[in-house]
């Protein structure tokens, strides 16, 4: 016999959904039982705090696992069917980290996801990294007005924030303003720096007018938010919002890891002391974010703002040419304290480069054989907190003005 028993796949699903079920019935049962509980005291609060913010989410966490499998089960007894039939699409079996659709996240007030993910034990604080870096390149596992929240089994959340959206919307605009300065009259050097001035702004003034996707995710906010201190970032008020709309408790332990610009808005939300409670301050909604990767951004100026406790891992490729145009805005900063590691490093352009450098495949190729001492010990200190399986959903972080 090849293949496998639909009958005994789809009873295996219907299982793991009932047990699922069980789960979500005993966690509400037991946080209504302590609410309404006279129980006063030391020991009381200490209980309550650990069963809001550790037991409770692994809870939900084991049963959100439970109905992605259940699901991947479900469309893998659909496939077998369908290839027995004789009208299989050829599709391969989904397993353990394939991205499927889902009707209900269960994240909070927030909107059924588009995608879920059961993520596999990662085998350790690079292999976290790398897979995280891996999911903010668009179309992978996020659309192009999303974001992605990882919950883990052992508590604790990584949220993932891709870059621009735009980032060629106005490349015709940016040929046609050089080909303009072009054919200015004049001696050639001349020309190329009028055509580099017209191509320029009439690139920005695409980006500005560029509506299409609605999100916050857009190359005009990015320029913003590197050439302004005091913009108000609004992809990061899109995230705050999202991630206590997704249900991420008060107090959680959260590693963000982002690319381009959303490396500026991961390092943003780092260094913001209302929202990363480490140092036990925040104001309103706020959580401990105990890691921040921010790659294929010059951002090193901005580590001043983020605290010792919140580890800090910036990484710039050399021949990335969209870090390079940023580094001519801002002053070089050294790492601020020993938790934070500032590396520059030189993926040789023969090995090939993609997306002008910028792509995030440049950076998880280079992170996954680098062994420098100061990146290893880093790594570390995040597989002793983030090794753990999960599940992952995609979020939407549409623009303000977007219902």
């Amino acid at each position: 016999m090849y293949g496998a028993s639909v009958a005994d796949m789809r009873a295996a699903a219907q299982q793991l959904t009932i047990e699922a079920d069980q789960l979500d019935a005993s966690q509400n049962r037991l946080t209504t039982d302590l609410g309404a509980m006279r129980w006063l005291g030391a020991v009381a609060v200490r209980f309550s705090d650990v069963w809001a913010t550790a037991h409770k989410p692994r809870m939900a966490v084991t049963a959100d696992f439970l109905r992605v499998n259940a699901d991947i089960l479900r469309r893998q007894a659909d496939e077998q069917q369908g290839a027995s039939d004789g009208a299989g699409t050829g599709a391969t079996y989904l397993a353990s980290g394939t991205i499927v659709p889902c009707v209900d996240a269960g994240l909070g007030s927030l909107e059924p996801s588009r995608h879920v993910m059961a993520i596999p034990m990662p085998r350790d604080g690079r292999e976290v990294v790398i897979e995280a870096l891996h999911g903010t390149a668009d179309g992978r596992r996020t659309e192009s007005d999303e974001i992605e929240i990882r919950k883990l089994e052992n508590g604790r959340y990584v949220v993932v924030l891709p870059g621009v959206t735009d980032l060629s919307s106005a490349g015709g605009e940016l040929r046609a303003g050089f080909v303009d300065g072009f054919t200015s009259p004049g001696p050639v050097g001349l020309n190329a720096g009028i055509g580099a001035i017209h191509g320029v702004d009439r690139a920005i003034d695409g980006w500005y007018d560029n509506n299409d996707p609605v999100s916050v995710r857009k190359m005009k906010y990015a320029i913003e938010v590197a050439r302004n201190p005091d913009f108000v970032n609004p992809y990061s008020e899109r995230v705050m919002q999202q991630m206590r709309a997704a249900g991420i408790p008060q107090g959680a332990e959260v590693m963000l890891v982002g690319h381009s610009y959303g490396a500026y808005t991961a390092m943003d939300l780092a260094g913001n002391p209302k929202f990363n409670s480490i140092d036990g301050v925040g104001e309103g909604y706020s959580v401990r974010v105990t890691h921040v990767v921010a790659a294929g951004a010059d951002t090193d100026w901005m580590l001043g703002d983020v605290p010792p406790a919140t580890h800090a891992l910036i990484l710039n490729n050399k021949h990335d040419a969209v870090v390079n145009a940023e580094n001519l805005i801002h002053s070089d900063a050294d790492p601020q304290h020993p938790g934070h590691v500032d590396i520059r490093f030189n993926n040789n352009p023969s090995a090939g480069l993609k997306g002008s450098g910028h792509h995030p495949d440049n950076y998880t190729s280079w992170l996954s054989k680098a062994d420098r001492p100061e990146l290893k010990s880093w790594l570390a200190d995040v597989g002793e907190k983030y090794t753990s399986p999960g599940v992952a959903y995609s979020v939407r972080v549409p623009d303000e003005a977007t219902p």
